[in-house]
C-alpha cells in the first residue's frame, strides 16, 4: 500500500492512559515515527483491539512493543503488520506495563 496523504492517520502526542485508538475496524500498520523528549524509556504498546476499552494494560498482550530510548527516536516505514479487530496504541513506562507515560511528537500511519 503506497503511502499517500489520502490514506495516513497523523497524530501529534500518545499519552497513556488512556491511549488512542488509530483505527476502529481491520487495517494494516504501515510506518511510524516516534520520538521520545522523556528522560527515560518509554514503551508505545500495539493492540489488535477496536477501542481503548477493550484493553487493559498489564493483562491484554500487545500485538507489539515498540522501544523508545530516553531523548529518542524510532522510524520504520514499508512495515505491512494486520490487525484484524483495530488499531489501538497506548504509551507506557514498560514493555508490558500499565503505567502511562507521554510520547511527544509521534506520528502513526496506517
Amino acid at each position: 500500500m503506497a503511502i499517500s496523504p489520502s490514506n495516513k492517520t497523523l497524530i501529534n502526542t500518545l499519552d497513556a492512559p488512556p491511549g488512542l485508538t488509530i483505527k476502529a475496524s481491520r487495517g494494516i500498520l504501515t510506518g511510524w515515527a516516534l520520538l521520545n523528549a522523556a528522560a527515560a524509556v518509554t514503551w508505545v504498546q500495539v493492540f489488535d483491539a477496536a477501542a481503548v476499552a477493550d484493553v487493559t494494560l498489564g493483562t491484554t498482550t500487545p500485538i507489539m512493543a515498540i522501544p523508545l530510548v530516553a531523548s529518542g527516536e524510532t522510524h520504520a516505514v514499508g512495515a505491512e503488520i494486520s490487525f484484524t479487530t483495530g488499531i489501538t496504541m497506548f504509551a507506557t513506562t514498560t514493555l508490558t506495563g500499565n503505567t502511562g507515560a507521554a510520547v511527544n511528537g509521534s506520528v502513526f500511519w496506517y
